[in-house]
């Protein structure tokens, strides 16, 4: 077996799913990919191949989203500073390689800063509130994205914070996360400004963590999550309108449907 045949495996899979001109955000992890990985004989090889993949399946219309947070203004960062050429991606070795590319774009979150690849201006103009009105994850909303997770242990999508949030804001309060208001530097092509921005965070206080199997027994029992093993990896695909539907729904029933 060589690239080809993988290559055609993934694309066929997907297509089902993915068509040109959708949006996606893909959260993933390679690291379960090592047959291909070996095949690709170099790192670069190995990232182009999964990229080039996604692009070929949204074509010259589409749009990728993944996520690149550096969490740069967290507790444990003392100085606080988001530089957005420059501040390491901590969500996976593809963001981290993409941020390098021509034609990918940063969006303006010291936090949860997210790479756009197509639509930049509809993404890009977001306000400081990384899952409140305006933001990245409302857009994704708003537009019925695909949310991929590709090949991750579990599904955890960064969306269902939108969710949260937007039930604790609109609906009814909930005690395992809050909106935080936090204050750091923004450094912009070496001009750095003083800004505030608001995140909703885990409240630490109260020992609560996501749980995947409400929402995934929900998705799947609709007939709105779509599911694949491919090269012995998990893939699984919702469009955002669906999950945040029935998340919404299931916080109504019980207000700790995504938590534990």
């Amino acid at each position: 077996m060589n690239l080809n045949f993988y290559r055609n495996l993934i694309k066929q899979n997907l297509s089902k799913y993915i068509k040109p001109g959708d949006i996606i955000y893909i959260e993933s992890d390679l690291t379960s990919f090592r047959k291909i990985f070996l095949l690709s004989k170099s790192k670069n090889n190995f990232l182009n191949f999964f990229f080039n993949i996604f692009s070929e399946l949204v074509g010259k219309k589409g749009t990728i989203i993944l996520p690149s947070f550096s969490y740069s203004w967290g507790d444990n960062e003392k100085k606080k500073i988001f530089d957005l050429n420059n501040s390491k991606s901590k969500t996976g070795i593809l963001s981290e390689f993409l941020m390098k590319k021509k034609n990918v774009y940063r969006s303006l979150d010291p936090m949860f800063s997210c790479l756009i690849i197509g639509n930049k201006k509809k993404f890009l103009e977001v306000k400081n509130n990384t899952f409140g009105p305006n933001s990245i994850f409302e857009k994704l909303h708003k537009n019925n994205a695909k949310l991929v997770s590709f090949g991750l242990k579990r599904f955890d999508p960064t969306f269902v914070h939108y969710v949260e949030q937007y039930f604790d804001t609109n609906l009814k309060k909930i005690n395992y996360r809050y909106l935080k208001k936090i204050i750091g530097i923004i450094s912009i092509n070496n001009k750095k400004y003083k800004d505030t921005f608001f995140t909703f965070l885990r409240n630490r206080k109260i020992n609560k963590s996501y749980f995947e199997k409400r929402i995934k027994k929900d998705l799947i029992k609709s007939k709105k999550l779509k599911t694949l093993t491919v090269c012995d990896s998990k893939i699984y695909i919702v469009d955002s309108k669906n999950f945040f539907k029935i998340g919404i729904k299931g916080m109504k029933k019980n207000i700790n449907y995504f938590a534990k």
